[in-house]
């Protein structure tokens, strides 16, 4: 069995702290003329949101590998699952 590595307080107030300002970004990014652009950005954003609370405060970075494929192979069914829906509102909405 393999040993967790504990880390200290001062490195999650770090991501804490990063976490904050990608969220000021993504408020700043929410503004910018460019709509797809800020799109485009704004998840991207929130992407590395996402990677930074799975891997140090859900501790998946300690967690056996197949466990992070299992979340991986969620996620692209989730995005299958809108890529499949996107003709249907664009049908829907987009008019």
């Amino acid at each position: 069995m393999k040993s967790v590595e504990h880390h200290s307080i001062s490195f999650y107030i770090t991501i804490w702290v990063i976490l904050m300002v990608a969220i000021g970004a993504s408020v700043y990014l929410g503004s910018i003329q460019h709509a797809h652009l800020a799109t485009l950005l704004i998840f991207s954003v929130a992407t590395v949101k996402a990677i930074l609370v799975a891997n140090y405060y859900m501790g998946l970075s300690h967690e056996p590998k197949y466990i992070t494929l299992m979340l991986l192979v969620g996620v692209l069914f989730i995005g299958l699952l809108f890529v499949g829906l996107i003709p249907d509102i664009v049908y829907i909405y987009g008019k």
